[in-house]
């Protein structure tokens, strides 16, 4: 057993996981007790012109990604999968938003596959998510396998924008809830990538969260979700 497997069989009743992805553990429960700032829903809820407007300009992407700017954070798998595209996706423009260890190299790597015609991937220092020269981008792309749950992912839906993630039991909650929005790729395979990037383009502008995907999203509810599983 592992240090981490002792102490929860010792000290917890419960251990409370955010989804099945990542190791068991003894006293498991799969549960998302996770919410969002109530300003992600307001942003989602406000009329389109008024919540997106045109606070990039016209030569800002359209498809976005946000995440701590480390490999094992989604950037390693984008780049590969932008250049297992070989050059499919070089007409999307996609910018990216972190900041971490691995910036620099990121940023060269990125700059490499521009290079070559294989991708129009932008990097730019972190920003938070709520902020206003985010809110025209229309699609997130998250394509991190390495999260139990991925707050970014749950934000951009309550901003009433498209996500596209791998099929992955790190998604299941977003799956499940969300499926309206939520475009699916095969892990690994740039042509499911693909696919679902353009697919998630093609569909536009999503209809308003209902009442209980809202709620979902909410701190209030993922509290009483854990007050429940507890």
């Amino acid at each position: 057993l592992s240090f981490t497997s002792l102490v929860c069989s010792a000290y917890c009743d419960v251990t409370m996981k955010l989804s099945s992805a990542g190791v068991s553990l003894p006293n498991d429960v799969i549960c998302n007790v996770h919410g969002v700032r109530q300003e992600f829903l307001q942003i989602g809820r406000a009329e389109p012109s008024a919540s997106r407007g045109d606070t990039r300009g016209h030569d800002k992407a359209d498809i976005y990604f946000v995440g701590k700017a480390v490999f094992p954070k989604g950037w390693a798998e984008l780049l590969r999968l932008l250049e297992g595209a070989g050059g499919k996706l070089a007409d999307l423009r996609i910018d990216g938003f972190g900041s971490g260890a691995d910036f620099e190299e990121i940023c060269e790597q990125a700059a490499g596959l521009q290079q070559k015609g294989l991708a129009r991937l932008s990097v730019h220092p972190e920003v938070d998510h709520a902020d206003d020269s985010l809110r025209s981008c229309s699609v997130l792309v998250n394509p991190s396998t390495s999260e139990i749950l991925c707050t970014v992912t749950a934000e951009a839906l309550a901003m009433r924008k498209r996500v596209v993630l791998p099929r992955h039991p790190s998604n299941r909650f977003f799956i499940d809830n969300f499926a309206d929005r939520v475009h699916l790729f095969e892990p690994n395979s740039a042509t499911s990538f693909e696919e679902a990037l353009r697919g998630a383009l093609a569909a536009g502008l999503p209809e308003p969260l209902t009442d209980r995907q809202s709620e979902m999203l909410s701190w209030e509810a993922a509290i009483e979700r854990l007050l429940s599983a507890a």
